[in-house]
């Protein structure tokens, strides 16, 4: 049972990785092999913290998105893969601004925004060595988009869908255990 288990550890493959959607903004990925041709995803798709004080208000503005899915890969040519599988995902955004310009009581105000989606990963991978790897890929996806603020309670409510690939990432990363 030991020999096994370490084994397991030696074969278990680990990456860890950016993904660049142009110069706007890039991920962090992480994955985890599950099988001989399958992984685990986690990305952490926004992570933003801000605060600004003018003369009479404050504001406070986070958000933060985080993506879990599976991978699955399927050689094409040496080095060369087919990368797809499905990704659900969430974003939270919370905004807090506090208005202190009539001098006796302070007037908060909150808006949380709550989008989860589901998309679908399509996109190709090359090994250039046996432990770092290029991809390109593109996440079609339809997601609910939920709007609070403490005025109106459940504020908004929208539906969408991204089935473009105008927002193709290029993906970076590094394999802790050599590609076969």
């Amino acid at each position: 049972m030991l020999f096994s288990s370490l084994l397991n550890a030696q074969t278990d493959t680990r990456e860890i990785g950016l993904r660049f959607g142009g110069l706007q903004y890039f991920d962090f990925i992480y994955k985890k092999q599950r099988t001989a041709n399958g992984f685990q995803r986690i990305r952490l798709t926004v992570a933003a913290l801000s605060f600004d004080q003018y003369d009479d208000y404050n504001h406070f503005a986070t958000n933060l998105g985080i993506a879990i899915g599976r991978e699955k890969r399927k050689g094409l040519a040496e080095n060369l893969y087919w990368v797809h599988g499905w990704e659900p995902r969430i974003r939270v955004m919370y905004n807090l601004r506090t208005d202190t310009s009539d001098g006796v009581d302070p007037n908060d105000y909150w808006n949380l925004s709550v989008q989860p989606a589901i998309g679908y990963v399509l996109g190709f991978q090359y090994n250039f060595s046996e432990r770092f790897y290029v991809s390109l890929e593109g996440i079609p996806s339809l997601g609910v988009n939920l709007n609070f603020d403490d005025r109106n309670g459940l504020d908004n409510f929208g539906l969408g869908g991204n089935f473009s690939f105008s927002g193709v990432a290029i993906t970076l990363a590094y394999s802790f255990v050599p590609h076969p």
